[in-house]
C-alpha cells in the first residue's frame, strides 16, 4: 500500500508541477513543430533523466534531514513563512497576460534534442528543494517513508508523471492552446492558493 500511495503522489506532484507552461514543456513542443515527434521524444528522455536523477538526490537529502529532527523542525517552520510569503506575492500579484511564448513563432534548434533535454533540466534545479520539502510533508501523513522500496516509487511516479506531461504537451499542442492561455493567466491565483494551503497544513503539523 505504501508503495502504491508513493508511486500515485509522485505522479500527482509531477502532473501539478510540470503542467504550467514552461521552458522544458514548451521547448519540447517547439522541438515537435520544428524537427518533429522523434526529436521531441529524445528530448524529453534527456529531460526525464535528470528529473529522475534530481528526484532522488532529493529524497537522500531529505531523508538525511528527516533523521535529524531538530534541522527538520526548524525547516518546517522556515517552510511556514516561505510558503506564506510566496502565497501573498502570487495572490496579490496582478493577472498574467498571454504569454509570448504562445503566439511566436519558433527558431529551429541546432543542439541535438537529447544533449538539450539533459543541458536544460540539469539548469533547472528549482525541484530539487521542491521535493525536499515535499517529501518530508508527505512523510508525516503515513503515505510516504523514506525506505527504499517507497522512494523508488516516488522517484518512479515523478518521471512517469513528467512523460505524461511531455507526452500531451507535444501530440496535443494545438488542441491544448486555449487551455494553456487560460491555465496561464490564472497560474499567479492557482500557485497562491497551493502555497498557502501547504504554509496551513505545515502549520497544523507543528501545533499538534
Amino acid at each position: 500500500m505504501v508503495f502504491v500511495a508513493a508511486a500515485f503522489l509522485g505522479f500527482g506532484i509531477a502532473l501539478l508541477t510540470v503542467s504550467p507552461p514552461g521552458l522544458l514543456n514548451m521547448t519540447a513542443t517547439k522541438i515537435n513543430l520544428n524537427a518533429g515527434r522523434m526529436a521531441a521524444f529524445k528530448f524529453v528522455q534527456g529531460a526525464l533523466l535528470i528529473i529522475l536523477i534530481q528526484t532522488g538526490i532529493a529524497l537522500v537529502c531529505a531523508k538525511y534531514l528527516y533523521k535529524n529532527q531538530q534541522i527538520m523542525y526548524m525547516l518546517r517552520e522556515i517552510g511556514i513563512g516561505v510558503f506564506a510569503l510566496m502565497s501573498a506575492y502570487f495572490l496579490l500579484k496582478k493577472k498574467q497576460k498571454k504569454p509570448k511564448y504562445l503566439k511566436k513563432k519558433w527558431k529551429p534548434v541546432s543542439v541535438p534534442p537529447l544533449l538539450l533535454g539533459l543541458s536544460l533540466a540539469t539548469l533547472n534545479v528549482l525541484p530539487v528543494p521542491f521535493y525536499v520539502m515535499t517529501s518530508m510533508a508527505l512523510s508525516h501523513t503515513g503515505y510516504f517513508k523514506f525506505e527504499l522500496g517507497p522512494m523508488t516509487c516516488f522517484v518512479v511516479g515523478v518521471t512517469v508523471g513528467a512523460g505524461f506531461v511531455f507526452r500531451m504537451y507535444i501530440v496535443m499542442f494545438e488542441r491544448m492552446k486555449d487551455q494553456l492561455s487560460w491555465i496561464t493567466k490564472r497560474m499567479n491565483l492557482i500557485i497562491g492558493t497551493v502555497l498557502a494551503i501547504a504554509a496551513l497544513i505545515t502549520a497544523v503539523q507543528l501545533t499538534f
